[in-house]
């Protein structure tokens, strides 16, 4: 956690979902008051939490125009002595945890979890996802995925914690995929990948290295993905992958290929010991 006398500002981007009738992707006015003042309570409970009681003013720093994106900066109060402890970065510190399935550390926050799960509600009905953006940290998607993981953490008893049925946590593994889906609004594009051979959906972040264009040569394509897997102990397979690395893989090949290249072998009478004379 960081303490000191600089302010933080925490940024919240808000998509709205994919209809015919909407090609605007228009937020409701309704959706947008209730995630600033939900996250504004998330910052609260955050700021209690790491500092005992409240610290922290909190003000607009930052509205976007034409996009229902906003940002919230604390300032310490004029009674507090010490420079507190930032509430900012201990939210975003708590949710990065549930987002990388440490459930463990996310507990440390005691009550945020929770304000975090009425911060994304609705998620994938009247919005699509948020971007939840700590310029000094990253940024991390509050989506479908997130959501679950906020359910699991604050439905589970602390002894079960880490009683999941599968792994949880995150691993860096390649996958043979197909590259089936791409999304570009938000700070991170996202996509679908289809493991090769099945119908399993595994959703996928591209950080802001990967270009426009870069993606869309994998598009439809089957590839080979490396990244940092995100495990939520639900099932065997991960919940996410941070994609690090994308290559095509070649399907030009022929079995005919390999005629001549495999030779009948019939092993040798081990008992009989000729092969070890032969080479004495």
């Amino acid at each position: 956690m960081i303490t000191g006398g600089k302010t933080h500002q925490i940024l919240l981007t808000i998509h709205g979902n994919k209809k015919a009738s909407d090609p605007e992707r228009f937020i409701p006015a309704s959706v947008f008051k209730s995630k600033f003042g939900e996250l504004l309570s998330a910052l609260k409970e955050a700021d209690k939490t790491v500092n005992d009681k409240g610290s922290h003013d909190y003000v607009v720093s930052h509205l976007k125009i034409g996009s229902a994106e906003f940002g919230i900066q604390e300032r310490p109060r004029d009674s507090v002595k010490d420079a507190p402890v930032s509430s900012v970065t201990a939210l975003f510190q708590c949710a990065e945890a549930i987002y990388r399935s440490n459930f463990s550390a996310a507990r440390r926050y005691n009550g945020v979890s929770e304000r975090l799960w009425k911060l994304v509600s609705g998620v994938e009905e009247t919005f699509a996802y948020m971007d939840f953006t700590d310029p000094d940290h990253g940024s991390i998607q509050l989506d479908g995925v997130f959501k679950s993981q906020v359910r699991q953490l604050i439905t589970e008893k602390a002894e079960l914690a880490d009683s999941a049925k599968y792994f949880r946590g995150q691993a860096f593994d390649s996958f043979d995929c197909q590259f089936l889906e791409l999304d570009f609004r938000g700070r991170n594009s996202r996509g679908i990948l289809v493991l090769t051979g099945s119908k399993v959906e595994i959703p996928c972040v591209f950080g802001p290295l990967y270009t426009e264009s870069d993606m869309k040569n994998y598009l439809n394509q089957r590839v080979w993905v490396v990244g940092n897997a995100i495990y939520d102990g639900s099932k065997p397979l991960p919940a996410r992958i941070e994609v690090a690395s994308m290559r095509n893989i070649n399907q030009t090949g022929r079995p005919s290929d390999w005629k001549g290249a495999l030779k009948p072998f019939e092993p040798s009478d081990w008992e009989s010991g000729d092969d070890i004379q032969q080479k004495q």
